[in-house]
């Protein structure tokens, strides 16, 4: 059978739902208030689709050293349009917030560290893990100087804006972790951008916060070596998505059976067609897709259901662990040139035993580093809204109205 049959790639999300029913059944549903249930499952799929993206690459890889798309347009798929929907995904929340803000005030102040705490935390976890992987490549030694070695911790903990070079000299360091950290400069620059995005649709924040986001902007673009000008139309499909779906009529006709085809009718023809994502009639194809899934269209009640659900919940660390967990298997415990030998049969089978291993995992993840830091974001909010109202009330600080009024409430608008 071939290494890029779909039979592989239904056997692995079919033994990711088991294992997501089994954490249903031991730590309960992810709760649904304040959220988008369609979107969460989308997210869930999308993160684990980049998995078996990577899981085809490395068989290849394992052959020829070439870390490269693999020859199949699903498997190149699952990772380029699954990227693709994650930035989709992040338009169209964080554009939705800014439109809820018209009437309810936005805490500008609260919603970065909650960006911060959201991103940070998890991603310095595998930067430790990809650090810990080199010493043991390099048999704990130092093979370049220490500064090149703390230039290199640099750039990779700075979320790879400046690049992702070799560490102490080991080849490929990126492989280590699928290469996955690149997507996130460009959820920073969105970020980032999110004050000049609320002036386009009327809604003036603090000038302040325009000077520092834009500033930050500034400096990450001037660093930033490899942005993609084609990707900027995901975030935008997002962004109309959530003036769409403020149209009644428009979600009533679209979150039925009738949607669902039609989504279908769009994903189908450019996975077939088109060997990559990265072209404006895919992401035209892609966007309508989008578009019905967030007007509450859960396709046939699939990306609704509680075990989509858990899944959309550890999608981030499925994201950026899934790497890990690939190298660690095929280095480590089964070693490349045993691996290279595999039968499709037998590299598949090895990539279902990491999903076993990588969905509950991530549980653990989301547990003790995702969810605590989400949960820590009202607490530092008040703190660092009491040390600039301090630094304003001693004179120490330029800024004269702060951020805006801290509200406690909980954030869930999670991204990858």
């Amino acid at each position: 059978m071939s290494p890029v049959s779909p039979l592989w790639a239904i056997a692995a999300v079919s033994t990711a739902l088991i294992c997501a029913f089994l954490l249903v059944r031991h730590i309960g549903i992810p709760a649904e208030s304040g959220r988008y249930v369609s979107i969460d499952g989308l997210r869930g799929y999308a993160a684990f689709f980049v998995f078996l993206h990577h899981s085809a690459i490395w068989y290849f890889f394992l052959r020829s050293g070439l870390w490269r798309v693999p020859p199949s347009n699903l498997y190149t798929h699952f990772g380029q349009s699954g990227v693709v929907f994650f930035f989709m995904i992040t338009g169209f929340l964080f554009s939705s917030k800014l439109i809820n803000a018209r009437s309810k005030p936005i805490n500008w102040l609260q919603l970065y560290i909650s960006r911060f705490l959201r991103l940070v935390p998890l991603y310095l976890f595998c930067i430790c893990i990809m650090f810990g992987i080199v010493t043991i490549l390099s048999h704990f030694q130092i093979h370049e100087s220490l500064f090149s070695i703390i230039k290199e911790f640099v750039k990779w903990s700075s979320f790879a804006i400046s690049g992702s070079p070799n560490i102490n000299g080991i080849h490929n360091t990126g492989i280590i972790v699928a290469g996955v950290f690149w997507t996130l400069p460009y959820e920073i620059a969105f970020y980032l951008g999110l004050p000049i995005l609320s002036i386009l649709i009327l809604l003036m924040p603090p000038f302040e916060c325009i000077i520092l986001t834009v500033s930050s902007l500034m400096i990450e673009m001037s660093f930033w070596r490899f942005p993609n000008r084609i990707l900027v139309i995901p975030f935008a499909a997002g962004i109309i998505s959530a003036f769409i779906v403020r149209w009644s009529a428009i979600r009533t006709h679209l979150s039925g059976k009738i949607g669902s085809l039609v989504a279908l009718s769009a994903i189908v023809p450019v996975v077939a067609l088109f060997p990559t994502a990265y072209n404006r009639w895919v992401l035209l194809g892609l966007a309508v897709a989008f578009c019905i899934f967030a007007c509450g269209n859960t396709l046939f009640g699939i990306r609704s259901s509680p075990l989509s659900r858990m899944l959309g919940e550890l999608s981030y660390s499925i994201y950026l662990l899934q790497g890990i967990i690939l190298f660690v298997t095929f280095k480590f415990i089964v070693g490349f040139q045993r691996a290279a030998t595999f039968s499709p049969l037998e590299h598949w089978l090895t990539i279902l035993c990491c999903t076993v291993f990588l969905i509950p995992f991530c549980s653990l993840t989301f547990r003790y580093i995702e969810a605590p830091a989400m949960r820590a974001v009202p607490n530092a909010t008040a703190w660092v809204q009491e040390w600039l109202n301090y630094q304003i009330a001693s004179g120490k600080s330029v800024w004269d109205r702060g951020f805006g009024t801290v509200k406690h409430a909980p954030h869930d608008d999670r991204s990858p």
